[in-house]
């Protein structure tokens, strides 16, 4: 028995995964599609110190993401003046579509400190 998420296996006697909570399967689809994982954008942040804490808030509560534009902080992370750049520097966090709705909440304070 496999699970369909995390792919672990398992004996026959278990039927749910207990680390992903799902219904195990026989046989793991072989069909790459079957895989696909659709990313949402779920934070835009030109805040080095807001994008440090959603990334943490996240591994902790072990939704998987990444993050886009993280190499141009480094670079033009302040932007022109003080403010966050609206072209160079803006990070970008996304998690899958199913994540989504817990994600939000979870960084729901930290969008409003911005």
């Amino acid at each position: 028995m496999y699970c369909p998420k995390c792919k672990a296996e398992y004996v026959d006697e278990i039927t749910v995964c207990p680390n992903c909570n799902l219904k195990l399967v026989k046989k793991l689809s072989e069909n790459p599609a079957d895989d696909f994982v659709e990313f949402v954008t779920i934070l835009k942040t030109g805040n080095q110190a807001i994008t440090a804490i959603a990334k943490s808030i996240l591994d902790e509560a072990e939704i998987k993401y990444f993050a886009t534009g993280e190499h141009m902080q480094g670079v033009f992370g302040m932007g022109l003046g003080f403010a966050p750049s609206a072209t160079f520097g803006e990070v970008e966090i996304k998690v899958s579509k199913e994540d989504r709705e817990i994600a939000e909440k979870l960084l729901e304070d930290l969008k409003n400190e911005e």
